[in-house]
């Protein structure tokens, strides 16, 4: 018998060895997947909006997932579809609208309890552009939202009564050299009133200085303004300039705008450009203008007429263009007074100019002339010309050539018996290149000023000036003349420093 229980106790032990001796201790029905490792996936799979039957599906990166949704779609609530990882759930419940105008997150939670954040950005697809038919320009053009609002690819010219209304936030795309916007009389006009928050852009859809026309105005309206408005890559073809003047006051037209806080940057040749045509009387293109700013201009910020360069401001910016001076023409002289303000670029003069009114030149202003350029007082029959350059010893007034030497440009040649004539801290530089309009006064002189008069008894002022390197003399004036020349100085002139006649 104990033979017997032995030979039992063996087998039991045997078979208990066969199916290891943990599993001895189970009971029989026992679970034995309660060992099984638990899930560690917790990934976002999928993610998309189910918007008016279409479905927009979303692009996954990592722990970030971006949707591109149609435009005009409200996105502060919208109820998303997300596929998981098996076994893995996520917070908030994806049934929950959410507010997509911002980041949205979501939390994975794995089988094991491990988690992961997702981060989910949406954006709307801004308005495709509206192409403009310059057959059928509509009157008014609004802000249609994000991005290009119109495309224009051919000429638009504003005529029979017809005038457009650019309003704020408006931004235009001009493609090809030939596309832009001509107002062609006083019928029609272009207004542009933009604000700081929202401002009015017209670029080129190629963004290089001339890859499209400019504006080209003709129209002397009062609804001719422009506020809060940048244009660029401008200037192709004859124009040659951002905004083009074109008028000819031969009939009557003489364009105005109002421009205020408008950028200009980027164009071929000028921002503006308004060169005098002969026919121009009386002419200033501003009603106002101030707080603008020029660069990038490929040869100048601007190109005036001599009646409009008082109406520039000191506040605006004009640098840094092709060449940092305002370009100053004068065909047909200076009809109206004018105070000219000092910026901070110098003003180039052209040519000969005519002064058939006062100007007052500001302290610390540098004028420039172009060969045989200058300014004169000797045509007295269309009016009284005036000239006052009164400087300071800290803000002289400088009168000097375009580039370094002797005789460069005409020189000042002031025969008028007006008590207000008056120098005073002025330098006067590379004058006397050659002989006055009134020679015959001057016995055929050269000078870089020029008091001699066939028709007056001038009584010439020129105090604490600096007269150098003129091609011919310093001073010319008349012996009969009582003149004021106290504190000059003189130096490099190649004849005399005074002379009379």
């Amino acid at each position: 018998m104990k033979k017997t229980n032995l030979t039992v106790w063996r087998l039991f032990l045997s078979l208990c060895l066969f199916v290891s001796a943990p599993g001895c201790s189970k009971d029989a029905g026992e679970d034995s997947t309660n060992t099984r490792p638990k899930s560690s996936e917790k990934a976002i799979t999928a993610f998309s909006f189910s918007l008016n039957g279409t479905t927009v599906n979303a692009t996954i990166t990592g722990t970030s997932i971006t949707a591109t949704v149609p435009h005009g779609t409200a996105i502060t609530a919208l109820t998303p579809t997300i596929t998981l990882s098996a076994k893995a759930s996520i917070s908030p419940q994806p049934a929950q609208a959410r507010d997509f105008s911002k980041a949205v997150t979501y939390t994975v939670t794995a089988e094991d309890n491990s988690q992961q954040t997702y981060t989910v950005t949406v954006s709307v697809e801004a308005l495709q552009p509206l192409t403009i038919d310059c057959n059928n320009v509509p009157a008014v053009w609004e802000d249609r939202g994000d991005g290009i609002d119109y495309i224009v690819s051919c000429a638009i010219v504003l005529k029979s009564n017809k005038t457009l209304t650019i309003k704020p936030g408006v931004r235009i795309q001009f493609n090809g050299e030939a596309a832009g916007i001509t107002i062609s009389s006083s019928d029609e006009w272009l207004k542009m009133v933009g604000t700081a928050a929202k401002p009015i852009l017209l670029e080129g859809k190629t963004a290089t200085a001339g890859s499209w026309m400019g504006v080209k105005q003709n129209s002397k309206h009062a609804e001719n303004q422009w506020e809060y408005v940048t244009i660029q890559h401008a200037g192709a073809g004859a124009n040659n300039a951002a905004l083009f003047f074109s008028d000819n006051a031969y009939f009557l037209n003489n364009s105005k705008i109002t421009i205020r806080n408008c950028t200009f940057k980027d164009n071929k040749g000028y921002g503006i450009r308004d060169e005098d045509n002969g026919y121009s009387y009386d002419r200033t293109i501003f009603t106002a203008f101030s707080n603008n700013s020029f660069s990038g201009n490929t040869t100048a910020p601007l190109c005036i007429t001599i009646n409009e360069i008082g109406s520039l401001d000191a506040p605006s910016n004009y640098g840094t263009n092709g060449n940092n001076y305002i370009e100053v023409h004068g065909k047909s002289g200076l009809r109206s007074n004018v105070t000219i303000p000092k910026l901070s670029v110098p003003y180039y003069i052209f040519e000969s100019i005519g002064l058939y009114q006062k100007m007052t030149v500001s302290p610390g202003v540098t004028m420039q002339f172009h060969t045989d350029a200058g300014l004169n007082l000797d045509k007295q029959y269309i009016g009284k010309g005036t000239f006052i350059a009164n400087g300071t010893a800290a803000n002289p007034i400088r009168l000097v050539g375009y580039k370094a030497g002797k005789g460069v440009w005409l020189g000042l040649q002031l025969e008028s018996n007006d008590p207000e004539i008056s120098l005073n801290y002025c330098t006067v530089d590379g004058a006397g290149s050659n002989l006055h309009s009134n020679a015959a006064c001057v016995a055929n002189k050269k000078a870089a000023l020029n008091f001699g008069s066939c028709d007056y008894t001038a009584k010439p002022v020129a105090t604490n000036c600096t007269i150098t390197n003129s091609g011919g003399y310093g001073i010319i004036y008349k012996k009969t003349a009582v003149v004021n020349f106290t504190g000059n100085s003189y130096s490099g002139n190649t004849l005399a420093n005074e002379v009379t006649f």
